[in-house]
């Protein structure tokens, strides 16, 4: 949710690598790799809101997570061509 900060690669460090790989934090770490590296449809497939019991008792994420989302473009790009 602090993204672009680098709070969560902070954390990391004081988990067991061991648990780094299993249960919610796995997902939350390939959430947080996902949107880092802009892949933001995978992101909103694999996060799965409203069916995801995590991220959904989390409250204003998927408003946080658009903004960030829109931070990352706005910073990027001048101009977005879309198709419907």
């Amino acid at each position: 949710m602090n993204l672009p900060a680098t709070d969560a690669a902070l954390c990391m460090y004081l988990i067991p690598e061991d648990m780094r790989t299993k249960g919610p934090i796995r997902d939350l770490v390939r959430y947080a790799d996902q949107l880092e590296g802009g892949q933001f449809v995978q992101f909103w497939e694999s996060a799965n809101l409203g069916g995801n019991e995590l991220l959904d008792s989390v409250p204003g994420f998927a408003s946080d997570i658009r903004s960030f989302i829109v931070g990352v473009l706005a910073n990027t790009f001048q101009k977005i061509e879309v198709s419907w």
